[in-house]
């Protein structure tokens, strides 16, 4: 099944949810309203603080959760009460006057004096579209997982919870709240009802004198009244209700769930009142009332005196345990088709991301290949090749969008936005409490161009390895001790023709593949067909420094070949190889310090290193006496013999035999024979010895 079908399959029955008509309302929403978000949609950047122990603050959109939460927690000093149009309203920052949502990020107020954490949640039915609906489902999930100790207040404007009026407006927070929390049985000495925007109604009151004359005047009825009045609305209209349609088998058993969940929040709040220290027991039904007169909300005395018992509630309530599976935080019809699009074009994205990502990783490996050094390019590729391979296998064990997203490496020089793109994806799993992307999608679609990357780096890694053995077997002895008795370099195009190299090529499917595969192996025979370079220094009063420099080299070939290039004899000699030196035969120099140094050495047969001085010249015969009579003259003692050489061998690997070194002086010279002496007078004397 295609990618694009798969998403539709899955998303279409874990992340929607809803009837086939509502789609369609939905689609036709987003199409007319929410095009500029889909497409522009970025997830949050906030970071929210969750402390352990908070009062969420919850209610439709425009109930006076934000003035409630800042008022309660004391940071309303920029709070004040204005008239308009014959009506009291509060304004301040973060406040709005109208039904439009100001909040979108949960935001924290600490009251200092209580030592109470308050959230001022975003509002149920957010009137302003489904991007702002995703970024605050997404947060209120953020506070589910982090948060332990809640206490609940659920905010409802006075208008609503009053007989004779729409009840639409609780009923709808009602069935918010209901998905919010899904065991209300947690909350049962947690939970109370704030009514807002309380303006006490008008009644009248006569008044008696000592005379029997009646008077009367109009006076605001006692909070106790409305507390009464809201108690009834629950009790006579909204809970019965709430009951009735949680029996009627007509409605979807996912949604008579929720209507029960709502009966069992309306019971709680219908219980027994709280109790507080200073009152005693109190309703769980709270007013924030409305003003009645203009100033700073900390001067007038109905809101002084309301906050004081609506923090007696608030200290009343006790705290309830939860764990991030007791609350449900869903979206509208509206806000899932959006987050289906979203999701189809979040995934072509990131694979069209995923792929430019393993283009980057391939090109990033070229800088891998070095032509001079083929073992250190073999073994940078089998580097890379495991590491992508691990990348690979560690995306594909990926259980969500979050953890693959966290798996992938993206290169520092690529301009792709993955992260970005993950982010998002990991924003829309949350909201919607299902996985957004199949897992057979992460394993499949996502992780392809990883798994590209790695066989490529495997492919590069084996061809490296081919070449690193044809390296080898061309820098063999027996291959070089060709190379030096052969007056020309091997032709590149000999090679090809070799059958065991060319089969061993085909076999990695490599051989022919790219031009730069020829050109490597011609590099290869290049290389090992050039034979040592020969140099002499003019660094030594009497001259005899050569310098020995090759890929391979035959310890012998080097000798002759720096006795030929030196005039005089040999004072000094180096030799350098980058792969081997063969010792493969006695060599002899005189007196002579010797460097070799070579990454691997390798002796043939049992080869001598000869640096012994040379013996000292002999001498002939002393001059003979001149005289009748005199003496021979006395011989010389013999010559001294020559130094022993120096022998300096650097090497990391050695084969072979074993080499013998010899560098001991030489032995002295034979002395001069004493001069032959002259015959006496007379009969003649003995010549002297």
């Amino acid at each position: 099944m295609a990618l694009r079908e798969v998403l539709l399959v899955a998303l279409a029955t874990l992340l929607l949810r809803h009837a086939r008509s509502q789609t369609s309302n939905g689609e036709q929403v987003v199409s007319r309203d929410g095009e500029d978000c889909l497409s522009q949609y970025a997830a949050p950047a906030t970071v929210l603080a969750v402390p352990e122990e908070v009062v969420l603050v919850l209610g439709n959109s425009g109930s006076g959760k934000s003035a409630l939460a800042k008022h309660l927690s004391r940071h309303d000093g920029d709070m004040k009460a204005v008239r308009e149009n014959g009506e009291f309203f509060i304004e301040g920052d973060g406040i709005g006057g109208s039904i439009a949502s100001v909040t979108s990020v949960p935001e924290l107020f600490h009251d200092n004096e209580t030592a109470t954490n308050y959230f001022d949640c975003p509002g149920f039915e957010d009137t302003r579209g489904p991007c702002s609906e995703v970024t605050t489902t997404y947060y209120m999930k953020d506070i589910a997982r982090h948060a332990r100790r809640v206490k609940v207040l659920l905010l409802a404007p006075h208008f609503a919870v009053r007989k004779g009026q729409d009840r639409s407006d609780f009923l709808t927070m009602l069935r918010h709240a209901a998905r919010v929390l899904k065991d209300p049985a947690k909350l049962q000495q947690s939970l109370a009802l704030v009514v807002t925007k309380v303006e006490a109604p008008v009644v009248k009151r006569n008044n008696y004198d000592g005379y029997g004359r009646v008077s009367s005047d109009l006076v605001k009825a006692p909070d106790s009244d409305v507390r009464s009045g809201v108690e009834a609305f629950l009790s006579r209209e909204v809970r019965p209700f709430l009951a009735a349609m949680a029996e009627d088998s007509s409605v979807q058993q996912e949604e008579r769930t929720e209507l029960r969940n709502a009966v069992k929040i309306v019971d709680i709040l219908l219980l027994g009142g709280v109790e507080t220290r200073r009152h005693g027991r109190v309703s769980r039904i709270g007013l924030f009332h409305a003003p009645d007169e203009v100033g700073a909300l900390g001067d007038i005395e109905i809101m002084r005196n309301g906050r004081a018992e609506l923090l007696e509630l608030v200290q009343g309530l006790g705290y309830a345990d939860v764990q991030q599976g007791d609350f449900g935080f869903s979206v509208s019809a509206r806000t899932k088709v959006f987050a289906l699009r979203r999701v189809q074009q979040l995934n072509e994205d990131v694979v069209a991301a995923l792929g430019v990502l393993g283009q980057a990783a391939k090109n990033q490996s070229a800088s891998a290949y070095d032509p001079s050094d083929i073992r250190a390019s073999q073994e940078r590729y089998a580097e890379l090749e495991k590491k992508a391979a691990d990348v690979a296998r560690h995306l594909k064990n990926s259980t969500d969008v979050k953890e693959f997203c966290l798996r992938v490496a993206v290169p520092e020089d690529s301009s792709v936005q993955l992260a970005d793109k993950c982010a998002i994806l990991d924003v829309l799993q949350v909201v919607s409490e299902q996985p957004v992307v199949d897992h057979a999608v992460l394993a499949t679609t996502w992780a392809a161009p990883m798994d590209s990357v790695t066989e490529y780096l495997k492919e590069k890694k084996e061809w490296h390895s081919f070449l690193l053995s044809l390296y080898q077997r061309f820098n063999s002895y027996p291959v070089q001790l060709q190379r030096r008795s052969s007056s020309t370099p091997f032709p590149s195009s000999s090679f090809v023709e070799l059958p065991e190299f060319a089969a061993e090529a085909e076999a990695l499917a490599a051989f022919a593949a790219t031009g730069q595969n020829l050109s490597d192996v011609a590099a290869v025979v290049s290389t090992a067909s050039r034979g040592p370079k020969t140099r002499c220094v003019g660094d030594l009063p009497s001259g005899g420094h050569a310098v020995v420099e090759g890929e391979t080299v035959l310890l012998s070939e080097a000798v002759a070949a720096a006795r030929n290039s030196c005039a005089g004899p040999l004072q000094l000699l180096e030799v350098y190889a980058l792969n081997t030196v063969f010792v493969d035969d006695t060599v002899r120099l005189p007196s002579v310090p010797l460097v070799v140094a070579a990454p691997r050495w390798e002796t043939l047969g049992s080869p001598t290193i000869n640096l012994d001085g040379e013996d000292g010249e002999p001498l002939g015969s002393a001059p003979a006496a001149n005289c009748s009579g005199e003496r021979g003259h006395d011989g010389r003692p013999g010559n001294p013999g020559g130094p022993g050489g120096v022998l300096l061998a650097v090497g990391m690997d050695f084969a072979g035999n074993k080499v013998r070194v010899s560098a001991k002086g030489g032995a002295g010279g034979v002395g001069e024979e004493g001069g032959a002496g002259s015959g006496g007078g007379g009969d003649g004397g003995a010549g002297g010895l």
